[in-house]
């Protein structure tokens, strides 16, 4: 009993022991070769990168690091997933209708992807001045749609239980949560930032 009672006490003088988290998933592996095109249907719908959601199959690792982004804000302002879509087109809808439109389009013309009919009707939605009665393409009204145009502050999506993030949070953020790949910062920038010293 007293030799119990010795390892209990040393048991709870001992510091916690951490915590490890490990994501895995390796269902779909496979090395990224350039000019090589591959399966869009893949990733779970909330993490999935704009570029498999516009259809466009010639992708990277980047979309990898847009999944790991998504999960970042998930758990710096308290809504996991950040991005909640029903299906595909909603999940874009919701996309767009956080990071906007301004850089959207650009990027669907610099994949050289035209929009489904179902996604120009979800952005339809979430862009209320764009109307198939403007003058002007569908793309073009919503590329120049103001409410879609005007980006809010990382902070503005701040659930009210959460902490507010350090500054370099919300930088990791800015840089990982853009729409196009070649502009989003890969593992290796995104490890240097002073967010994981």
């Amino acid at each position: 009993q007293q030799q119990q009672q010795q390892q209990q006490q040393q048991t709870q003088s001992l510091p916690p022991t951490p915590q490890l988290l490990m994501f895995v998933d390796l269902g779909l592996t496979d090395f990224y070769l350039p000019g090589k095109s591959y399966n869009i249907h893949m990733a779970c719908c909330h993490y999935k990168s704009p570029k498999l959601l516009i259809g466009y199959e010639y992708y990277d690792c980047a979309i990898n690091m847009w999944s790991v982004a998504c999960m970042l804000a998930g758990l710096l302002f308290g809504g996991e997933p950040f991005f909640w879509g029903k299906d595909s087109e909603g999940q874009l809808g919701k996309i767009v209708s956080i990071l906007k439109t301004r850089d959207f389009l650009p990027y669907c013309r610099k994949c050289n992807v035209r929009l489904s009919s179902k996604c120009r009707a979800v952005m339809r939605r979430y862009c209320a001045k764009a109307s198939s009665s403007s003058p002007l393409s569908s793309e073009e009204a919503l590329l120049l749609d103001n409410d879609m145009w005007i980006w809010k502050s990382w902070l503005s999506f701040l659930s009210l239980a959460c902490p507010i993030p350090s500054p370099e949070a919300l930088e990791l953020s800015d840089k990982l949560l853009v729409y196009d790949h070649e502009q989003r910062w890969t593992a290796w920038e995104a490890l240097w930032r002073l967010f994981f010293d």
